[in-house]
């Protein structure tokens, strides 16, 4: 190995040339000399002891791409006991920045080795030992291994087995291994993490980061082992844990920016705190029925802070969004309810509608990033967003999800008049059902005490006036399950007294009016048919909103464009499927034929495609097939000229036709300004690729029905295609998945005005091809 050890580091400087060959070359060197038996030991030296920075991270992240290419669930382990003990050792004495590679590399073997084959019993006694020993642990004494070193070993250990190792089973035991780390790791580590956060409880900005770090990772370690499983060992030890934790959220001072790392650290183990209330209420609760005054009590203090909210940093923010969390999974448990219950009044007003209120920092959102600003308070169906994105939960959702939550309880039974004093066993059911829920005895109520603001500007009582009404348009957001369960009737009174006048309001309130819009996507299911007309009519009013003066209207026309997607999908359901007549399948009867025409349709419109893209295009014989179907009119409205003249076939409006000669002697037609024919290529695609689009909706729309759909069609079509020209291409973006449902929805009533569409549509989308060929852009592609 030590001939190995300076080839492997001239080669690992190698990699960071310039040149792309003798990176290659390098690469290929590495991979010959990793068939060796000694090249893993050669890399975890280099990890370890090389003179380099960069070489020791080099070296760590190849060891860990070249461990997770030998390792295989399928095979049996095939890592030896001295280099499991070796990478151990190194771990342990690593600096922090090598540290987080080789840690990944740990991980691959443990899950391998330890999680499924259960092959490494020395780990956790050894792992126990170093513990004690380490430098913060054992105090006053010079120890050789790093007490955040192991901790960090220790939660790469129990990180697998937060999630269940087996989800088919309908009750999982608790793994073993995670037994034995609680019993011989986690609960006398408890003793350290007491006497730590006693140390540190007075928090002051210039914290101990060492001692902070240790806090955090023995709190993400407490997490990991009771997110699915509780380990026997640590039920007697809850109330010390509950203590602790609740400790370091009174600690917390969320009324600032963080600038210390110290104290960054700090919030960070105040958020994995309440994560591990969140888990032991929901799926502990039976262990943790005693500590929910403690847990409640601490969370109602930081939800309080939301009246701050507008000063507050994310990791701040963050926090209090928890809270409310935890407080939303302790009402859903009937202790919990019974604890809280008495303070529900005082909880919505002094904590709930604070973080519902429009405050300064959505203002500067809506001015300078109007598109965060609608996906973390205006999401609709038409956004697509990808991934696990924590910044998109708020403390206002969190809010607004309490909220539902409370409302939806049900409070003592409603006595009537003509109920009787003597209760029989048969009546208790209808008592159960005579139960009136809080939201109708507390939260409308609370609702409606705010006015309609009169007016955005002028007086500070003004301004107070339309932000406090933001948040009850908010609140009536995230009521949708409670509407449900109210008269249809009292709904529409509701919605016509205190949602639909945000759209007559004179001067304007753009932030009212888009939120006015999201609430109605959000109630699209509570809504009766006839407020159909006022409803519809008020989103197209918001959908065409200009700008006003200096503030933009985007968030404005985006959420009413997902609100009329909203109310025409959320009743889509299939339509029972009956005996199909022997007429209609031959092309007549009830359907007229559309079925089998819509058939041969696709059929010719995927061999023009065939065609074009062999350049081999047929002006006869594809006019030929067109002419057997029943509805030429608008088959050639959709062509763009008469079937009968094939000459004249396929002509965009506003483009002039010239015929040319290429270099092969073939002619091609040419249109003026653009010099090259694929353009015509991609625009009769373009027409054919919609009209393909548009039928296909309208057929799979046939199969479905909507109870809540608009008195005209012809409008919505009309305002969404004309804006599509106007916008860029965002905004497009949604106007075409809008259009997309419109068609979808409108079924037949829509068929008369594809023409109109296809040909509005082939002029707007033409605009943006590229004179010079190149790859579809991303606006076509979405057809």
């Amino acid at each position: 190995m030590e001939t190995l050890i300076p080839q492997i580091i001239h080669l690992l400087e190698a990699t960071f040339s310039p040149d792309n060959n003798v990176v290659t070359s390098a690469t290929q060197s590495l991979d010959q000399l990793s068939l060796l038996p000694d090249f893993a030991f050669a890399l975890l030296s280099i990890a370890t002891g090389g003179q380099d920075q960069g070489l020791r991270i080099a070296a760590a992240t190849y060891l860990k791409n070249f461990i997770r290419r030998r390792t295989d669930d399928s095979s049996p382990s095939n890592y030896s006991k001295e280099f499991r003990n070796r990478l151990v050792q190194a771990l342990l004495q690593a600096e922090s920045t090598v540290l987080k590679v080789l840690i990944e590399a740990f991980q691959i073997i443990i899950a391998k080795e330890f999680v499924k084959e259960n092959s490494w019993p020395e780990l956790v006694p050894e792992l126990r030992l170093v513990i004690q020993n380490s430098d913060l642990v054992c105090e006053g004494s010079s120890s050789q291994w790093s007490t955040i070193n192991a901790l960090t070993v220790l939660q790469a250990i129990i990180r697998p087995f937060q999630y269940f190792l087996n989800p088919n089973l309908a009750k999982e035991t608790v793994p073993p291994q995670l037994e034995l780390i609680a019993k011989e790791i986690l609960v006398p580590l408890l003793i350290v993490f007491h006497r730590l956060v006693e140390k540190v409880m007075p928090i002051t900005r210039r914290a101990d980061t060492d001692v902070e770090k240790i806090i955090l990772v023995v709190c993400k370690c407490i997490y990991f082992s009771v997110r699915s499983h509780m380990p026997s060992a640590i039920v007697h030890t809850l109330p010390s844990i509950c203590g602790d934790l609740c400790g370091i959220l009174d600690s917390l001072m969320l009324n600032g920016a963080t600038t210390e790392d110290g104290y960054l650290l700090r919030l960070k183990a105040g958020k994995r705190s309440l994560l591990i209330f969140c888990s032991l209420v929901t799926r502990h609760w039976k262990c943790s029925d005693r500590l929910m005054p403690n847990i409640t009590t601490c969370a109602s203090k930081i939800v309080k802070q939301s009246i701050n909210i507008s000063v507050l940093d994310f990791p701040s923010e963050r926090i209090v969004s928890l809270a409310f969390d935890v407080i939303a999974r302790v009402v859903e448990t009937g202790p919990g309810w019974r604890l809280v219950s008495p303070h529900f009044s005082s909880l919505i007003d002094s904590a709930i509608f604070p973080a519902l209120v429009m405050n300064q920092k959505d203002v500067s959102e809506w001015e300078e990033d109007t598109d965060e600003y609608i996906r973390k308070n205006l999401p609709s169906d038409l956004e697509e967003i990808s991934g696990w994105r924590e910044d998109l939960f708020t403390v206002r959702k969190s809010a607004i999800n309490l909220l539902g939550v409370i409302a939806m309880s049900k409070g003592p039974p409603m006595p009537t008049s003509k109920q009787s004093v003597k209760r029989k066993k048969s009546d208790k059911s209808k008592s159960k059902d005579q139960r009136c829920f809080i939201g109708e005895m507390i939260v409308l109520p609370f609702l409606s005490k705010f006015p309609i603001p009169f007016s955005s500007g002028g007086t500070s009582d003004q301004t107070m006036m339309a932000n406090d009404y933001f948040g009850v348009l908010m609140a009536y957001g995230g009521l949708q399950d409670l509407l449900k369960e109210q008269n249809p009737v009292n709904t529409a009174t509701l919605l016509q007294n205190r949602v639909l006048p945000m759209y007559s309001l004179s001067p304007c309130m753009p932030y009212l009016v888009a939120t006015a819009n999201w609430v109605l996507g959000e109630l699209a299911s509570c809504l009766s048919e006839e407020m159909s007309a006022d409803v519809y009519s008020s989103l197209l009013k918001a959908l065409v909103m200009p700008d006003v003066r200096d503030i933009t209207c985007y968030p404005v026309r985006a959420s009413a464009a997902g609100a009329i997607a909203g109310l025409l999908e959320i009743q889509f359901r299939p339509k029972p499927t009956p005996e199909p007549e022997p007429d209609v399948a031959v092309g007549h009867g009830g359907l007229n034929g559309e079925v089998t025409e819509l058939q041969a349709l696709i059929g010719v419109v995927a061999d023009f495609e065939t065609i074009v893209e062999k350049d081999k295009f047929n002006e006869e014989r594809f006019t030929g097939k067109l002419k057997g179907f029943q509805r030429e009119p608008l088959i050639g409205a959709l062509t763009g000229n008469s079937i009968n003249s094939p000459n004249q076939n396929f002509v965009v409006a506003g483009l002039v036709e010239e015929e040319k000669t290429d270099s092969w002697g073939r002619k091609k037609t040419v249109r003026e300004g653009e010099g090259d024919v694929s353009r015509d290529s991609h625009v009769l695609s373009l027409k054919f690729t919609l009209v393909l689009a548009f039928f296909d909706h309208a057929f799979n729309a046939y199969f479905m029905q909507n109870d809540y759909l608009p008195p005209e069609w012809l409008p919505i079509l009309e305002v969404v295609v004309n804006r599509m020209s106007d916008e860029d291409d965002s905004e497009s973006s949604s106007l075409l998945q809008l259009l997309a449902t419109v068609v979808e929805a409108g079924n037949g009533n829509v068929a008369v005005h594809i023409p109109y569409i296809v040909s509005a549509l082939v002029g707007t989308i033409s605009k943006r091809i590229p004179p010079i060929p190149e790859p579809w852009p991303q606006f076509a592609e979405m057809l």
